[in-house]
C-alpha cells in the first residue's frame, strides 16, 4: 500500500530524496494551495449555491474516495472534499473507502501502525449508523489526525452523531473488524493502493483535489447539477490545459469572469549526468525527467555521459556527486513550477542539483556481484503480510529442493542515529529482526522453523521465547539469543544484514534475490520455484509442480508488499 509521496504498495524508509514519486506528487499539487485559499474566501457565482450536506443519493454522481485515516494526502483530500459537500452534497453518493492488508489471522495491517486500522474501523462504524454525520466527524478528527482514532468520540459528540453507543459497540467489537474487511475488498477490487486515490462516475480521477477541480469532475458526470449550470471556465491554474506547450493561467478564478490565460514558457535548462556503468539509472532516468516536463513546460533537457570529457568535467564540479545527477541551471528559478522544486535543490557551483536520492558513485562504482548458484534469499520486514505469505510459502519450496537450495532470509530496516533500528510497522518490528538475526547466529538449523512459528502466531503479540520453545531450541541457546538481541552483537549483526538491501537498492518485502544476482517476485510456491529454477535449470526438483496461486501470483506481479520496490536507487 502506499500514499502519493509513496510508489505502489509502500513507504519508502526515510530518506533524504524527493524521488519519482515525489515529483508526480508536485506535479498534482500545482496551483492547489493558491487555489484552495481563494475559495476559502466563498466568493464568486458558484459558491452561492446553497448547503447541501450528504444525503447518500444512490442516484447521484458516485464518488468513491480511498484513503489511509492517518495519511497526511488522504486527510488533505477528504478536507478538500468538505465544501464540495456542503454544496452540492446531496447530488453526490459519497463512499469514503480504506486501504489497508489483512494479516491472513484475523488482524490487518496499515502504513501508519494499527491506530490508523483503529481509524478505520471507527469511521466505518460511524458511516453504518449515522451515513449524514459521519463524514463530518472524519473532518472533526482530521484536525488533530495525529489522534486519529483517540480522538473519534470527541468528535461524534461534537458533530451531534447518532448512535454514538451503537458506534462505540461496533468499534470495540467483531462488527467493527467485519466492516473493515469488507471495505477493503473496494480497494482490491479497484487495485488502489494509493491514499489518496479518487474515482468519480467510474473513472479514476487525476486532476487538482481543490474544491473547484472536484467540482467541475462532477459537473461533468451530470451537468443537470443546479451549480452546474454557470460554472466558471475554470478554477485553478490546472484546469488551463488545453494547450500543452504554453503555461495555463486561470485568471478570477471560480467567478463568472474566469477565463484561461495562456504565454510562452519560459526556458528552464537541466542538464543530467548519467553513467552507462550504473545499471539501474536508465529506469528512473526516463520518468523524472517526463515528471519534471510537466512541472516546467519549457524545460530543455541535456544528457551526458561521465565516460566523455565533459560529463567528467561536470562531474569534477561538484563534490561527491552521485549518478544520475539532476543539475538545473540558474534559470530554473524563472520557471513556472520553481516553488515546487526549490525545497529540494541545492546549490552546486553553477547549478542547481535536484535531490532524488541517486546512490551510484562514478570514482568507486560497485563490482559486479559474484553469481552464487543455487541460492536464494528473501528480503522482509519481520511482520509485513506479505513477506509472512512469502515465507509460508517458502515451507512448501524447501521441502522441495531440501539440499538442492540455500535458503537465506534478510530484513529491511534503518538504522537511527542513536544506534537503534526503526522498521516500517513499528519498534516492535525492529526488535523481532534482531531476534531473529540472533536465531540465525545461534540456532541456524532452527531460523526457518522459528521465523515461521512467529508468523503464524503473530509477531506483535507473541513472546518470541514461546517459539524458541516449540521448535526445540534449547534453554542455554534461547538465553545467548536474548543477550544478543538485546546488545551489541544483534545491533552489529542486523546492521550488516540490512546493508545487503541497501546496497542492493532493495526497499520492498519480500523481494527474492536468486543466485546472489537476479531479483524477482513472487508469494506463492509454484511462482517462487519457477523464479529459483529460471536461473539454476536442472536442479532437481525444478521438475516438480508446486501448489499455484493465481491471485498472489497476479498480487506478486503488481508490486505487491510492504515497502518500495529500488529504494534507495
Amino acid at each position: 500500500m502506499s500514499e502519493q509521496e509513496v510508489v505502489q504498495n509502500a513507504e519508502p524508509k526515510k530518506t533524504n530524496k524527493f524521488g519519482v514519486d515525489k515529483i508526480i506528487l508536485a506535479v498534482s499539487l500545482i496551483g492547489l494551495v493558491t487555489v484552495s485559499a481563494l475559495w476559502a474566501k466563498d466568493r464568486g457565482l458558484f459558491n452561492k449555491a446553497s448547503s447541501g450536506g450528504i444525503s447518500n443519493n444512490k442516484n447521484g454522481v458516485k464518488v468513491d474516495l480511498y484513503v489511509m485515516s492517518k495519511c497526511p494526502y488522504g486527510t488533505q483530500a477528504e478536507d478538500y472534499l468538505k465544501p464540495v459537500i456542503d454544496k452540492i452534497g446531496k447530488d453526490i453518493n459519497l463512499n469514503i473507502n480504506y486501504i489497508a492488508d489483512e494479516d491472513g489471522k484475523g488482524g490487518f495491517s496499515s502504513l501508519h501502525g494499527d491506530t490508523e486500522v483503529q481509524g478505520d474501523i471507527v469511521q466505518l462504524c460511524a458511516k453504518k449508523y449515522d451515513d449524514k454525520k459521519y463524514f463530518d466527524m472524519i473532518i472533526c478528527q482530521n484536525k488533530d489526525a495525529a489522534n486519529i482514532p483517540g480522538n473519534w468520540e470527541t468528535c461524534a459528540n461534537e458533530v451531534k452523531l447518532s448512535n454514538i453507543d451503537k458506534v462505540k459497540a461496533c468499534y470495540t467489537s467483531q462488527e467493527g473488524k467485519d466492516l473493515l474487511k469488507a471495505n477493503l475488498q473496494l480497494a482490491k477490487t479497484a487495485q488502489v493502493s494509493g491514499s489518496p486515490t479518487y474515482y468519480i462516475a467510474g473513472t479514476q480521477y487525476q486532476g487538482g483535489r481543490d474544491e473547484g477541480s472536484i467540482t467541475k469532475e462532477i459537473c461533468k458526470a451530470n451537468p443537470n447539477i443546479s451549480a452546474c449550470k454557470n460554472l466558471p471556465a475554470c478554477f485553478s491554474d490546472s484546469d488551463c490545459s488545453d494547450n500543452p506547450t504554453k503555461v495555463g493561467a486561470c485568471t478570477n478564478s471560480g467567478t463568472k469572469d474566469a477565463k484561461c490565460v495562456y504565454s510562452d514558457a519560459k526556458p528552464v535548462s537541466l542538464t543530467v549526468l548519467d553513467d552507462k556503468r550504473c545499471t539501474d539509472c536508465a529506469s528512473t532516468e526516463a520518468q523524472i525527467t517526463d515528471s519534471l516536463k510537466q512541472i516546467f513546460k519549457g524545460l530543455q533537457v541535456k544528457t551526458l555521459d561521465y565516460s566523455d570529457a565533459e560529463g567528467k568535467a561536470l562531474a569534477s564540479s561538484v563534490p561527491s556527486i552521485k549518478l544520475p545527477a539532476y543539475l538545473f541551471g540558474a534559470n530554473v528559478k524563472d520557471g513556472e513550477g520553481y516553488a515546487n522544486v526549490k525545497s529540494y535543490l541545492t546549490q552546486q557551483g553553477d547549478y542547481q542539483l535536484l535531490a532524488v536520492g541517486s546512490k551510484f558513485d562514478p570514482l568507486n562504482p560497485p563490482k559486479p556481484r559474484a553469481e552464487i548458484a543455487k541460492r536464494l534469499d528473501v528480503f522482509v520486514m519481520s511482520d509485513c503480510p506479505y513477506g509472512n505469505q512469502a515465507e509460508e510459502a517458502m515451507k512448501e519450496v524447501v521441502a522441495n529442493f531440501g539440499k538442492n537450495m540455500d535458503f537465506h532470509i534478510n530484513y529491511i530496516a534503518s538504522k537511527n542515529t542513536d544506534g537503534t533500528f526503526t522498521s516500517l510497522h513499528g519498534d516492535y518490528e525492529a526488535k523481532e529482526d534482531l531476534v531473529e538475526v540472533c536465531v540465525n547466529r545461534y540456532a541456524p538449523l532452527k531460523n526457518f522453523d522459528f521465523v515461521t512459528c512467529m508468523d503464524d502466531k503473530g509477531v506483535k503479540t507473541t513472546k518470541w521465547q514461546d517459539c524458541a520453545a516449540q521448535v526445540g531450541i534449547s534453554t542455554r541457546l534461547t538465553n545467548s539469543i536474548a543477550t544478543c538481541s538485546t546488545g551489541k552483537e544483534g545491533s552489529y549483526l542486523l546492521e550488516q544484514n540490512i546493508k545487503i538491501a541497501d546496497d542492493l537498492g532493495i526497499g520492498a518485502s519480500p523481494t527474492w534475490l536468486v543466485n546472489n544476482k537476479y531479483q524477482g517476485s513472487a508469494l506463492d510456491p509454484e511462482s517462487i520455484k519457477t523464479l529459483f529454477c529460471k536461473y539454476n535449470v536442472g536442479t532437481p526438483g525444478c521438475e516438480k509442480t508446486l501448489t499455484s496461486d493465481s491471485q498472489a501470483s497476479t498480487a506478486a506481479s503488481a508490486g505487491a508488499g510492504c515497502g518500495t520496490a529500488n529504494a534507495t536507487k
